[in-house]
């Protein structure tokens, strides 16, 4: 039996738009916006060393939607990236 209560913070964005009044000295650019992206920053479980996650439809022996033998994932590793986003 594993325990499948778990509380997971999947991503975090923070986004900045530059203003129009200093997109005016460029052309061709209508809006610019720059993000910082956090994903999988906080798993809470009773055990951190599997993804509870994997478990979204239930584990059992007629479920063959999930690994034969019980294999279980090991956590979600934490990621960090950066988008630009730019409009013409």
């Amino acid at each position: 039996m594993t325990n499948r209560s778990f509380v997971k913070l999947r991503e975090v964005n923070i986004a900045y738009s530059l203003p129009a009044n200093f997109l005016a000295k460029f052309k061709y650019i209508k809006g610019a916006t720059f993000s910082l992206v956090g994903r999988n920053l906080l798993y809470f479980a009773e055990r951190t060393d599997q993804d509870s996650d994997q478990f979204a439809s239930g584990y059992n022996d007629s479920d063959r939607s999930i690994q034969r033998g019980g294999a279980l994932q090991s956590a979600t590793a934490r990621r960090f990236g950066f988008n630009i986003n730019l409009n013409f």
